[in-house]
């Protein structure tokens, strides 16, 4: 059977929660951190977690954290040059020779729940990817997909995406092979980086690889499992939807 592995970069800093710890560790309520409910959905659907982290992280990582519930991998990202190269990095952590799933997370989406996990690891026994869609207000990353293309457009490069429109959770399913083949090919050539942030983006390598590989669409997932935590607001929005998901927990139980 396939191995599965969850990959979390996490190497930001997080300037825009204006926190003193790395942003993953954040508390949320009660003693529980984003890490700790990412965690607890992830523990029983995967064979490791390649938790990517820059030295600071991986520092704060080994004196306050070190979960023994699962078998934890760090990268460490030195420089925090975006997605895509962390990605890459944590695909070299992974041995070229295992056709492995791998689900991709960013590490301030915390309320993925094991149903998907299970959902998009069943999705790779047909496809090359699978990725969840929420249609939502505002969004700040807009998938226009027209004629069997895709288009991304992304807010934080000065793109305008419309007032509503689909985009992603934060939450990725791919085949290990397919993957890496695809982000070493793009890697070779002349891309751009994003006119505002400097990075490549790795949401722009999909459209790319929806040119050569089979992608399912998942468009059946609840909007609040897209909610991350970037800002201040975000985090006391996360916050009150994480008490009212354990009230309704303990209510229904």
């Amino acid at each position: 059977m396939k191995k599965s592995h969850l990959i979390l970069p996490a190497a930001g800093k997080g300037s825009r929660l204006k926190s003193d710890q790395p942003k993953l560790f954040t508390e949320l309520q009660n003693d529980h951190s984003l890490f700790d409910l990412i965690l607890q959905q992830a523990t029983d659907q995967f064979d490791s977690l390649i938790l990517i982290l820059s030295p600071e992280g991986a520092h704060y990582y080994q004196n306050n954290v070190k979960p023994k519930e699962m078998d934890v991998q760090i990268v460490i990202q030195l420089n925090p040059t975006g997605m895509f190269d962390a990605i890459q990095l944590a695909l070299e952590a992974l041995s070229p020779s295992t056709d492995a799933r791998i689900i991709l997370q960013w590490g301030d989406q915390p309320f993925v729940n094991s149903q998907l996990y299970r959902q998009l690891l069943h999705d790779l026994d047909q496809k090359s990817c699978s990725i969840p869609l929420i249609w939502e207000k505002n969004p700040y990353v807009q998938f226009l997909p027209a004629n069997g293309s895709l288009k991304i457009r992304e807010s934080r490069e000065g793109d305008l995406c419309d007032p509503r429109g689909f985009k992603d959770m934060g939450i990725f399913a791919f085949r290990a092979n397919e993957l890496r083949k695809e982000m070493n090919s793009y890697a070779k050539q002349d891309t751009k980086v994003g006119e505002k942030t400097k990075e490549r983006s790795f949401l722009q390598l999909l459209p790319r690889f929806i040119t050569h590989n089979d992608i399912h669409w998942r468009l059946d997932q609840p909007s609040y499992m897209g909610v991350g935590v970037n800002t201040p607001d975000e985090l006391e929005q996360a916050q009150r939807l994480y008490d009212q998901l354990q009230t309704f927990q303990d209510f229904f139980s």
